[in-house]
């Protein structure tokens, strides 16, 4: 578990840095190479959360076509390739509410 710096929901896309994690946005340079991987809970600053970096990750909430999965805007996972800021594939959808997580290196963009 890790300590939220913000307020998170679970199935975000978040980054590890300062001892907390928070929200990432694909268009973060910044922070953009410190993802940890997706949240599985939710909480509120100071609340312990648990992220998932490997392997499957099942949600019902998930309504995914077979394929790809990037970092969208706000921690968002998205299906759409990235046109700016970084193309960061986190996974594929292996059925429509099944996430296999293979984080890869981010890519970036020209803007």
């Amino acid at each position: 578990k890790v300590v939220a710096g913000e307020t998170i929901s679970a199935l975000k896309g978040v980054y590890y840095r300062d001892g907390v994690v928070k929200v990432l946005d694909n268009n973060d340079a910044y922070n953009i190479d410190f993802f940890l991987g997706v949240t599985t809970t939710a909480g509120n600053i100071g609340d312990k959360i648990t992220v998932k970096r490997i392997g499957l990750l099942q949600d019902n909430f998930f309504n995914f076509s077979l394929g790809k999965v990037w970092l969208g805007a706000f921690g968002s996972l998205t299906q759409t390739p990235p046109e700016i800021g970084f193309d960061l594939e986190i996974g594929t959808a292996v059925e429509n509410n099944k996430l296999l997580l293979n984080i890869q290196n981010p890519i970036e963009l020209g803007n």
